[in-house]
């Protein structure tokens, strides 16, 4: 799978039409044989939970095919039905290794693997956008096992107007073995008064896609390709509708102590790194973010269907990568400093309970 010819797409459309969505449509069959793949790798003696059971939740969650569909299909009750597929669920969200299990419909289905073993620049460049030269770098690292991901593609973008240089950061980070890609983002502000130093916004904003997805184009066979349309969308947003003064409103306040510091919101870029370890009392901070974001990363990749708050708080101790605090603490901190948001291939990711 190469990836040589990556480039910018479509960036003469708005932003809501550069990703070109694609049709998931399977015959019942065709996912009933998918299921069945799932199905034959599930011990027997874990789940306490029958096949015919895993094969509905599987074909109602990953498939997308509506209640009635499948009342129809196996003549069974909503009732019936509903209660499958939430007993299903909820082992799923008990036992990691079942959740583990699943995924490989996702990965399998997606063709997630990674494209090269070898980190590189992709594209760099300058884009015009109205009157704005927007300074880009997208680059591909492949994973290892101190990594959250399998491989990412990182988008680096910056736009200089007068005395100021608007930032935008956006890594596109896949799993391959949960068929999982995370958007994670972030944008900040350098202005003279700073010394020209980068100050981000405390708010990282994750994007949630299962794979396969309607906006993760992979018709050609490369997810990293599809990735094109993703940095055209996110820097023409990035630099046309978002409200740079406010950011820079509730940066200034931090910096004068009105709000919380926002120093480790960056963490994890490497050209920001130092400010979080500038001074020895910070180390631990620094340590503490970056524990909280890996741990939030593995959850998200690990249960890309459920909202991070309704995942047991046994289930995320089994899965936590060190001692922080309670996960109490944790869900709230994260919820102050990240913005989680899911985007379903089809409505049944968001109703689930309503079957």
């Amino acid at each position: 799978m190469e990836i040589d010819e990556f480039e910018p797409k479509r960036l003469d459309l708005p932003p809501e039409e550069i990703v070109p969505e694609q049709s998931l449509d399977l015959a019942f069959e065709d996912a009933q044989e998918e299921c069945s793949k799932v199905i034959e790798r599930l011990p027997s003696d874990i789940s306490g939970i029958g096949s015919k059971a895993v094969e509905r939740y599987l074909l109602r969650t990953e498939f997308g095919f509506d209640a009635t569909e499948l009342t129809e299909a196996f003549g069974v009750t909503q009732s019936t039905l509903s209660k499958q597929t939430n007993q299903v669920h909820r082992k799923v969200l008990k036992y990691p290794f079942l959740a583990r299990v699943i995924s490989a419909i996702r990965s399998d289905r997606a063709s997630a693997s990674p494209p090269e073993s070898m980190d590189r620049t992709l594209w760099e460049g300058r884009l015009e956008i109205g009157s704005k030269t927007i300074h880009t770098v997208v680059n591909y690292s492949f994973g290892d096992v101190s990594s959250p991901y399998s491989w990412k593609v990182s988008l680096r973008a910056d736009c200089e107007i007068d005395d100021q240089t608007y930032h935008f950061r956006s890594d596109y980070l896949i799993d391959a073995e949960y068929g999982v890609l995370l958007k994670r983002s972030l944008r900040g502000i350098s202005d003279a008064d700073w010394g020209g130093k980068q100050h981000f916004q405390q708010m990282r904003t994750y994007q949630v896609y299962p794979l396969p997805h309607p906006e993760i184009v992979t018709t050609d066979g490369s997810l990293a390709e599809s990735l094109q349309y993703h940095v055209s969308r996110d820097i023409k947003s990035a630099f046309t509708q978002t409200d740079w003064k406010s950011i820079e409103r509730r940066i200034r306040l931090a910096e004068a102590g009105d709000l919380v510091e926002s120093h480790f919101a960056e963490q994890g870029l490497s050209e920001t790194i130092h400010q979080g370890v500038s001074l020895h009392w910070q180390i631990d901070e620094y340590t503490k973010e970056t524990r909280r974001r890996d741990n939030l990363e593995h959850l998200l990749r690990h249960y890309p269907l459920t909202r991070v708050h309704q995942i047991p708080a046994d289930t995320i101790d089994l899965i936590w990568n060190g001692p922080i605090a309670g996960v109490e603490d944790f869900i709230e901190e994260i919820t102050r400093t990240s913005q989680v948001m899911y985007e379903p291939g089809h409505r049944t990711l968001w109703s689930l309970r309503q079957v």
